[in-house]
């Protein structure tokens, strides 16, 4: 009992000073120059077994390429036709519901590792939002009842960046999306993954600058 006590008491002291050690490289980071950026922030998930991509778009800055900080919009549309046999709750034998879901998120993203072209971070996202839901009569154009119910969407997850050139990369992750609220919004909580390649404007912009000065 007394050597589950101290491992425990140890694991504690570790996570502190971890937590610590963490909060003051964040802090030192932020007293840098920002660097500005603007971008997709697309990310695939499944929504009712169906493979949806929810869009994004962000801005923001980095510091000392250890920390970003940004904020952005996010959101799905007209996805998930459902065709609803015999519902009573409408009046009508079949209605088709489709889902929308709309929010605005801040994040912070944190480079914990790097190792010369290999980048890894963890993203973290809070925001608020809504999700609706539209049902349409059988003809797909009549519009029976729209319902809309209010979000706070939670993301966490892990990043990859593998630098190909110095402006140029492939940037992949995987993580999930927590939606708090109601039912109506819970129920589309999922895991998301994202994989693409990674152009940095700035850098293109500063070389080509440099170039055109010498």
């Amino acid at each position: 009992m007394r050597a589950v006590l101290i491992c425990f008491c140890l694991c504690c002291v570790t996570l502190a000073t971890a937590q610590n050690n963490l909060i003051d490289s964040i802090k030192i980071a932020l007293t840098e120059k920002p660097k500005y950026f603007i971008g997709f922030h697309h990310r695939n998930t499944i929504v009712h077994a169906t493979p949806t991509t929810l869009y994004g778009l962000i801005a923001g800055a980095t510091f000392n390429s250890k920390v970003s900080l940004y904020a952005g919009g996010y959101g799905f549309s007209g996805i998930q036709e459902t065709l609803l046999r015999q519902s009573s709750n409408f009046g009508e034998d079949s209605i088709y519901r489709y889902v929308s879901t709309r929010n605005a998120s801040i994040g912070i993203e944190y480079t914990y590792y790097h190792y010369q072209r290999l980048s890894l971070s963890a993203p973290l996202q809070i925001g608020f939002g809504s999700v609706s839901h539209e049902y349409k009569s059988a003809d797909k154009t009549t519009l029976v009842l729209k319902e809309k119910s209010n979000m706070v969407p939670l993301e966490i997850g892990t990043t990859a960046y593998i630098e190909l050139l110095p402006w140029v990369g492939i940037r992949g992750g995987f993580g999930y999306r927590l939606q708090l609220g109601k039912k109506t919004a819970f129920q589309y909580s999922s895991p998301y993954y994202s994989l693409g390649v990674s152009i940095l404007l700035e850098q293109i912009y500063h070389d080509l600058r440099k170039r055109l000065d010498a």
